[in-house]
């Protein structure tokens, strides 16, 4: 089971174990689980982010789904900080219509961090048109969900969420 994580996965033994995924016990086969696509976690205390394209800001209302351009390169949410403890946690990229999990990692966190940090990813190619959804999970033996968040990706031609962009104005020395 541990090897499977290890080879479907972005997470390394070392991390497994000293966060108590450790071989044969009840935590790395909860965490193995996540592999499958179809697996959920129970979403009650988890915290909604919004996703978008890099640097976009949506006036979408809270809990609806932006649809985003199958050209879109960097995917990417801000998850408050008061939601975040320790030194890391485990993300879950998935796409939802096909239960694929696109990518099972984790992404360490700044100490002291009192900004919010961001989830992000990047596809070198068009993303397959389909509804995603990210979980943000706590790395522990419970695998609490401390947050999650959906996008579509549109179909060549189909409308798109709008986004402002901010800038920054060049500046003469």
């Amino acid at each position: 089971m541990l090897d499977e994580l290890l080879d479907h996965s972005r997470l390394q033994a070392h991390w497994l174990e000293s966060h108590g995924f450790t071989r044969g016990s009840a935590a790395l086969q909860r965490l193995h689980g996540l592999l499958d696509g179809r697996a959920t976690l129970w979403a009650g205390a988890a915290t909604p982010v919004a996703f978008g394209p890099q640097g976009g800001t949506s006036t979408l209302p809270a809990g609806e789904v932006p649809v985003l351009s199958h050209h879109e390169r960097y995917v990417e949410a801000a998850v408050p900080p008061n939601l975040l403890g320790g030194d890391s946690v485990i993300l879950r990229w998935r796409n939802a219509s096909n239960n694929e999990v696109i990518d099972l990692s984790t992404q360490a966190l700044p100490s002291g961090a009192n900004e919010a940090v961001p989830v992000w990813m990047h596809s070198s190619v068009d993303w397959p048109p389909g509804r995603y959804r990210v979980e943000v999970i706590a790395p522990n033996p419970d695998l609490s969900l401390l947050a999650a968040g959906e996008f579509e990706i549109a179909a060549p031609g189909a409308a798109i969420t709008p986004f402002a962009f901010h800038g920054q104005a060049n500046r003469a020395p």
